[in-house]
């Protein structure tokens, strides 16, 4: 494998130097140089170290790395970091109280569930609970169980954020709207990973068979195998928001695969993958990984897993889009991705000409109100709202957005954002 200068990472301008001295404190392995810079780092250097990794959310790492790294920190620093790693843990330690009562609960009306995300991965990943930033709690059900699960819910206080018919969201969402309590954490109930167009062959009796024990705070519960944790973890990455803000959920996938490096076969995870629908986003999601934190595989697992479709130029874009913590929206992409006026002109109103079910679930309506074909025009008023600007400013070359708007298109039309 050959990977890029790490000093521009896929962007126009070399990478701020503190952004790279969070990638490497992050990394294993590192070169004499690279220690070196890092024990020549004053105090000013630091406290902008600081500040860069909590706006990659990954600030609660720091404190445990460079001790491992046997780094002397300036103490006002390292006071700074013990203070970011005490109220991620106090946070923390709550989210997981909270997370037993309801495993609690659904366990005694015997609900199967599993948790995902941050619930699990501060404990099952990370040294220290405190190290993963997190703000809510995520569980996964069978659809088919889900009204008792939400019963059951119900009855420890949480109330769901807005009224929601469940045929509904089904067809558009893959979680229910958030349910809330006070002095509590927002609780999302998914009946699938991804959004419904992301992932086609996924089903939970396989995850669930696949599923180990293991004790996630004070609850012993199911939880993923690593290879599908793994699978799951990089389509996660892609999908959420296109890579945008996503630095955390990398830093995962490189804990993931340092842990349970032996452990993995990497063809039952190409073949899930493939299963799945969502082989372009592991690939993609495993470069991006190597990139920043130095994960490499063997080189037979590398071609077997590269998309036939995969292009270099598709790494440099997510890099870019986790680094500048923006880019391109996929409607303002698929829409600049067509041709000439007339092309997009068709490309925005393929954006406003959704399906009757995904309209009533944007607006939270009922599927058969005679108001849903209202609503389409509350849909272009609210297209051209959040996106008109962007769209003008490409259409006259403003910004120099042109090229980062065509290799993020790329991007999103090699993940099948839109398919």
């Amino acid at each position: 494998m050959i990977f890029r200068n790490p000093v521009h990472w896929g962007m126009e301008t070399p990478v701020n130097m503190h952004l790279q001295t969070v990638f490497s404190l992050l990394q294993d392995d590192l070169t004499a140089a690279a220690m070196r810079r890092l024990r020549a780092l004053d105090e000013k250097a630091w406290g902008e170290v600081v500040s860069a990794s909590e706006a990659l959310l990954v600030a609660p790492v720091l404190l445990g790395r460079a001790e491992k790294l046997n780094l002397e920190l300036p103490l006002p620093i390292r006071s700074r970091l013990l203070e970011i790693v005490r109220t991620h843990t106090a946070r923390n330690l709550r989210l997981l109280q909270e997370f037993q009562v309801i495993a609690s609960v659904l366990q005694e009306q015997s609900v199967d569930f599993m948790p995902i995300k941050g619930v699990h991965l501060c404990t099952s990943l990370y040294a220290n609970i405190g190290e993963r930033s997190m703000s809510d709690i995520d569980i996964l059900v069978r659809l088919e169980d889900m009204r008792q699960a939400l019963k059951a819910i119900e009855g420890t206080g949480y109330k769901v954020s807005r009224p929601f018919d469940l045929d509904v969201e089904v067809r558009t969402y893959h979680h229910v709207p958030p349910y809330l309590k006070a002095g509590a954490p927002p609780l999302e109930i998914h009946w699938a990973l991804l959004n419904p167009r992301f992932e086609n062959g996924l089903n939970w009796q396989e995850l669930w068979e696949r599923s180990v024990e293991a004790q996630v705070g004070a609850a012993v519960v199911r939880i993923f195998s690593p290879p599908d944790l793994l699978v799951y973890l990089c389509a996660h990455a892609a999908y959420q928001h296109i890579y945008i803000d996503s630095a955390r959920s990398i830093y995962d996938i490189a804990l993931l695969l340092r842990r349970h490096a032996n452990q993995l076969d990497w063809g039952a995870i190409g073949s899930r993958a493939r299963t799945w629908g969502l082989a372009s986003s592991v690939y993609l999601s495993l470069r991006v990984t190597n990139e920043l934190f130095g994960c490499t595989l063997p080189e037979a697992v590398w071609n077997a897993l590269r998309p036939a479709q995969f292009g270099e130029r598709l790494v440099d874009a997510a890099l870019a889009r986790i680094l500048e913590h923006s880019g391109t929206s996929p409607v303002v992409s698929a829409v600049w991705s067509r041709r000439g006026l007339l092309g997009r002109l068709r490309g925005l109103w393929s954006r406003v000409a959704v399906p009757r079910s995904v309209l009533a679930g944007r607006y939270h309506l009922p599927l058969n109100s005679w108001k849903v074909n209202l609503y389409y025009v509350l849909r272009a008023r609210d297209l051209l709202q959040e996106h008109g600007g962007d769209l003008w400013n490409l259409w006259r070359g403003r910004g120099g957005r042109r090229e980062d708007a065509k290799r993020e298109s790329e991007l999103i039309a090699y993940l099948g954002w839109w398919q």
